[in-house]
């Protein structure tokens, strides 16, 4: 009995996981994972803002990208090269605590 069909992650062809689950054949897989890591090794990282993986040109974050905001990856167009890419934002959380006013100790 064979499964459901899935569709593979490189050329979208549907196939019963007879090579894998996620890709039809060996081809697909090795094409995939050569795009991924192309990629990987062009990615930039910055927490200033979003930097083009092609020219290097720093789009500072501010109101003038919103798109920098947004929840999911999104594409972004450089306005340096032109080129688009993704931005996958990524979010750091700081807590700051401090006691109530209630909480003051009264003076004697």
């Amino acid at each position: 009995m064979q499964g459901q069909k899935q569709k593979c992650a490189e050329c979208n062809k549907e196939h019963h996981e007879e090579y894998d689950r996620f890709f039809c054949s060996k081809k697909c897989q090795d094409k995939w994972d050569t795009r991924y890591d192309w990629q990987q090794d062009h990615s930039r990282e910055s927490n200033k803002g979003a930097i083009c993986p092609f020219c290097e040109h720093e789009h500072k974050a501010s109101g003038d990208y919103p798109s920098l905001y947004e929840e999911n990856t999104t594409e972004f167009d450089c306005e340096n090269c032109h080129k688009t890419f993704e931005v996958e934002p990524h979010c750091e959380w700081t807590w700051y605590s401090r006691p109530l006013d209630s909480d003051y100790p009264e003076e004697e």
